[in-house]
């Protein structure tokens, strides 16, 4: 609640949903045991691709 009272004009209805959101993906990613799309998100910036025709032994 008082995120709306802070959130700049034209950005209350996004400060007022975001976090119903976030609740909702938090709740179906331990319902279906994956992660949220911020931990996706996250791991797949982690992995690199390597080459492995142009490595060596």
């Amino acid at each position: 609640m008082f995120t709306l009272v802070r959130a700049k004009r034209g950005k209350k209805v996004r400060a007022a949903v975001s976090p119903l959101v976030e609740a909702a993906e938090v709740y179906q990613s331990l319902l279906l045991g994956k992660g949220t799309m911020l931990q996706s998100s996250a791991e797949a910036a982690e992995q690199i691709v390597t080459d492995t025709f142009t490595t060596g032994p």
